[in-house]
């Protein structure tokens, strides 16, 4: 059973830490998109109840034209925001990016469908793929326990 759950943090945490790194990679270069002109169509908190409480985001949806082509987002930044039991967090995003604002939109250049507002890397971001990393190195020391491999480590 044991190594059933090993086995399962790993694959859990492995497709995790790729999907959240390939997010932080991303974040990363988007720093040196180029920029284009938007504007923000719908700004707007949204609340979602359930047995834990409520939990609140922002929603932010802005157009912006590459070339012939118009194109909209809602990604802020890469890797959030995240939906919040702090209501005050989704509305002080939504109060920064109001209807009507004109942004700076950041484009990739390979895929003028992928913009974000906010470039870079935030600590959110490298909080969860640390997270999800050191996830899938218990699971990997789970599954060498389990297999009687343990000695690895402890005659170091």
């Amino acid at each position: 059973m044991r190594l059933l759950a090993a086995v399962a943090v790993i694959a859990l945490a492995g497709f995790s830490s790729v999907v959240m790194l390939r997010e932080m990679l991303r974040a990363w270069r988007s720093r040196s998109w180029p920029d284009v002109p938007g504007t923000i169509i719908r700004s707007h908190v949204i609340t979602a109840r359930d047995g834990d409480g409520e939990s609140h985001g922002a929603r932010v949806t802005y157009r912006y034209r590459v070339g012939d082509t118009v194109h909209e987002s809602a990604r802020i930044r890469f890797g959030g925001p995240f939906d919040s039991s702090i209501r005050l967090w989704a509305e002080e995003l939504c109060k920064e990016y109001p209807v009507g604002t004109d942004v700076m939109v950041k484009v990739s250049p390979a895929d003028a469908r992928t913009s974000v507002l906010e470039p870079g890397v935030r600590w959110s971001l490298a909080l969860m793929v640390t997270f999800f990393v050191a996830l899938w190195l218990l699971g990997m020391w789970l599954l060498l326990q389990e297999l009687g491999e343990g000695a690895v480590f402890a005659s170091s």
